[in-house]
């Protein structure tokens, strides 16, 4: 699995080098205009079923637990058709979490 997909379905930077394969604890980062950086980190790999990525940001005071902010892409399907479906963490957890989250 390769990030240049998720940049298919989710909305990331365009400067991360996206040709890497994805696999437990690696990590897909880019630097803020602010000189802080974000990074998501492959915390689940099951190939061709489940990827689930944490979330993190260097300006959070409080880092979160690796789980309590993931986005979780899952693979489904029958009869030929596949779906993707696509689970955001609790952006609740963060003191200013509504700003992340839109």
């Amino acid at each position: 699995m390769k990030p240049l997909f998720i940049k298919q379905w989710d909305d990331l930077p365009e400067d991360p080098d996206y040709n890497v394969d994805l696999s437990i604890d690696s990590e897909i980062s880019w630097n803020l205009d602010d000189g802080q950086y974000t990074k998501l980190t492959v915390i689940t790999w099951e190939p061709k079923i489940l990827l689930r990525l944490s979330l993190y940001n260097s300006r959070w005071e409080q880092p979160l637990a690796p789980e309590d902010l993931a986005y979780t892409y899952s693979l489904s399907g029958s009869d030929g058709q596949i779906l993707l479906s696509i689970e955001i963490g609790d952006f609740g957890k963060l003191p200013d979490g509504e700003k992340y989250f839109e």
